[in-house]
């Protein structure tokens, strides 16, 4: 028999197969066996090519075919071989899919996971992420028929908010694919920072006070509290920089604390800021004092006034 169009250890996808044989001169029978089953007659196309079709083998296994032939010679010579293949009709099976943690914090790394199986082997195995915006796939070395892949994605890639997705692609060695995906989330758990830029720790000599901040991140309110009273909103030049102006302020002392929130609900405040206010710059002046200057005073008990001019 020279030829058999189901190689050697070969896998089938299907459990209904045709095939063909060619031998190397004319027959006058040719038939075949299936594992231990019948022995079945083949369908001649030429003398030497011959047909027939195997049909309800079983998903999974593995099969032995004996062709035996016999030749025209008055007394028939007999051949034969056998071949081993495999039905394999079934695609790798996934369970336990996963992306860990999930939600992630912004610029956390995001491990994808997924168990496969298959009773063969799995040939290939891919992953694929769109951390970047677009689908980017990784091949994943992998041998057997069974284990865990996975494929981690570094934090830096994940410095977007948002919902993410990994797919995973596996194929056996009979060429049945599948595919299943998982999502995640990244989300923004961080509070935005506060840089004080005024007032200062200071004494200021004047009544009106710039307040003047700027934030780590764009934020979507900035707000002060002056003296532990009631949130007041700043305004602001960019999403990052915010003021306002304390006018006609009493002199006395002062404390105030800053406050902004992000997108995402995550709330910031700086330092509590002490500062004085003092507006008087001018020295007092003394009007009278009930001594004369140059005067002779008669005692040496001098009870005495003075009076100023504030």
């Amino acid at each position: 028999i020279d030829s058999i169009t189901i190689p050697e250890g070969s896998y089938q996808k299907s459990t209904t197969i045709p095939f063909n044989i060619t031998a190397n001169e004319n027959l006058s029978w040719a038939g075949y066996r299936i594992n231990s089953g019948t022995l079945t007659n083949m369908d001649n196309i030429t003398l030497r090519k011959w047909t027939s079709t195997l049909s309800g083998l079983s998903q999974e296994a593995e099969h032995n075919l004996t062709i035996i032939v016999n030749d025209t010679a008055f007394t028939p010579n007999q051949g034969r071989t056998t071949r081993m293949f495999y039905t394999d009709t079934l695609a790798p099976r996934f369970s336990n899919v996963k992306a860990t943690p999930s939600p992630a914090n912004v610029s956390q790394s995001v491990n994808c996971s997924a168990d496969i199986s298959d009773t063969y082997n799995i040939s290939s195995v891919k992953i694929s992420e769109n951390s970047l915006g677009d689908f980017e796939n990784h091949t994943i070395d992998f041998s057997g028929n069974s284990g865990t892949i996975s494929y981690n994605i570094a934090g830096s890639k994940l410095d977007n908010p948002g919902t993410y997705e990994c797919r995973f692609y596996v194929k056996d060695s009979a060429g049945n694919s599948n595919y299943t995906s998982t999502i995640f989330n990244v989300n923004d758990v961080t509070a935005p920072s506060i840089s004080v830029l005024s007032p200062d720790n200071i004494t200021y000599d004047q009544n009106d006070i710039d307040l003047l901040i700027s934030t780590s991140e764009s934020v979507e309110w900035a707000g002060y509290s002056l003296n532990g009273n009631a949130n007041v909103t700043l305004d602001n030049t960019s999403s990052s920089s915010w003021n306002a102006t304390l006018e006609n302020q009493e002199d006395g002392r002062y404390n105030i604390r800053f406050y902004a929130n992000d997108s995402y609900g995550n709330i910031g405040s700086s330092n509590l800021i002490h500062f004085t206010i003092d507006s008087d710059t001018t020295d007092p002046v003394i009007d009278s004092i009930t001594i004369p200057e140059g005067s002779y005073q008669k005692s040496t008990t001098i009870p005495f006034n003075i009076t100023a001019n504030e």
